[in-house]
């Protein structure tokens, strides 16, 4: 999913004419997954069911985030019901972590399977921006693909092909540490 628009960019680059539109729209998707994709994570919410080894300890975490709610914790198969109360054995979601009360997530290879939601519910400003810095490079680029740098009237003009330090850096905010 798109996370930014084609209005933004257009508002960004100044563009005030609908003749480029798909392109825009389609560089936009482009730029998106290029992020997520650098991030190693999806930024908007989603489902997720995921399979971890047990650590014998009392929390795990799953590899997306932040963790909006969790709704089964199966361990060596066994599905394990939600503590409703302290002092209530069961699974708990303690901010982005699962806990467990009465227990502990076994050790074990690949014998904890959880189901949950994470992502944000919208796009986070820092986000959307560097979408939108990396869609505009790449529109900006179209016109000069290929080329390394430019001379004319005398003045020798270098190309960059790589994204902004700030773009980088709201990446490597938002990178799944595994």
């Amino acid at each position: 999913m798109a996370l930014a628009t084609t209005d933004d960019l257009k508002a960004l680059l100044s563009i005030r004419h609908a003749e480029d539109d798909a392109l825009l729209l389609r560089l936009v998707g482009a730029a998106s997954e290029w992020f997520e994709k650098q991030a190693g994570r999806t930024i908007l919410s989603a489902e997720y069911v995921e399979t971890q080894d047990g650590n014998g300890a009392t929390a795990i975490a799953p590899r997306m985030y932040p963790v909006v709610s969790v709704s089964h914790v199966f361990i060596s198969g066994v599905e394990f019901s939600e503590s409703t109360a302290y002092g209530v054995d069961g699974w708990y979601q303690h901010g982005d972590l699962i806990r467990i009360r009465g227990g502990v997530f076994t050790a074990g290879e690949g014998n904890v399977e959880i189901t949950y939601e994470a992502g944000y519910a919208v796009v986070p400003n820092d986000v959307n921006q560097a979408v939108l810095e990396v869609a505009g490079l790449m529109y900006r680029e179209r016109d000069r693909y290929g080329q390394q740098s430019k001379t004319m009237g005398g003045e020798s003009v270098a190309f960059y092909y790589t994204p902004p330090s700030r773009v980088m850096a709201t990446i490597e905010a938002y990178r799944r540490v595994d």
